[in-house]
């Protein structure tokens, strides 16, 4: 009976801990398809179940444990002279900022860097990030919503089937959004085609 207590109450521990993962509903955002009654709905897929920066320590899950920002941002105010990454001391040091003239606080809101900054002055927190997105790429956003940019999977037709929709941040590093260049994979071979070859025709 003790052990079963002493069990019940590491369970409690871990559950408790702001360093296990986010529940799968927090990871992946519900959005319904305007101007439709389907019975099934697009989710969203968060890349990540917590904003902060990846530690050299790993979680229960295998994943990388994660420092919110909010652990040093509630405890420090902004300098000035750090509106770059590259001029902040320590952990910031290694984010290289290639967004056109942006700045960290062109997004990022002040003292709460966890919330992100909308133009119209209104905040957006992380799950809701692809708003602030949208601001600045309006035509990609649009070809976004409607299936043309981004992955997915599940079902093209909801009344069948829920879909999963690829986040901004799953293909685009926010700080340097713009995709590298990469060498293509080589043609998938035909079979059939090998086949033919191998028998002469």
């Amino acid at each position: 009976m003790a052990h079963r207590r002493i069990l019940l109450a590491c369970c409690l521990l871990l559950a408790a801990c702001p360093g296990s993962p986010a529940p799968t509903e927090l990871q992946k955002k519900p959005v319904a398809v305007a101007g439709t009654a389907r019975p099934f709905l697009t989710a969203i897929v968060l890349p990540h179940d917590q904003l902060g920066m990846n530690t050299e320590r790993k979680e229960t899950s295998g994943k990388p444990a994660r420092v919110k920002c909010i652990t040093c941002h509630a405890a420090f105010e902004p300098r000035k002279g750090y509106e770059r990454a590259k001029n902040i001391p320590g952990l910031h040091e290694a984010i290289e900022v290639d967004h056109g003239t942006l700045t960290c606080q062109s997004c990022h809101n002040p003292p709460r860097f966890q919330d992100f900054r909308m133009v119209d002055g209104g905040t957006v927190d992380y799950a809701d990030v692809m708003e602030l997105c949208g601001q600045c790429h309006g035509s990609i956003r649009k070809d976004y919503d409607h299936g043309a940019h981004g992955g997915m999977r599940g079902h093209w037709d909801l009344t069948t089937g829920p879909r999963d929709r690829n986040h901004c941040l799953h293909c685009h590093n926010a700080h340097r959004p713009a995709v590298p260049m990469m060498v293509p994979a080589p043609a998938p071979k035909y079979r059939f085609l090998n086949q033919e070859h191998a028998n002469g025709r």
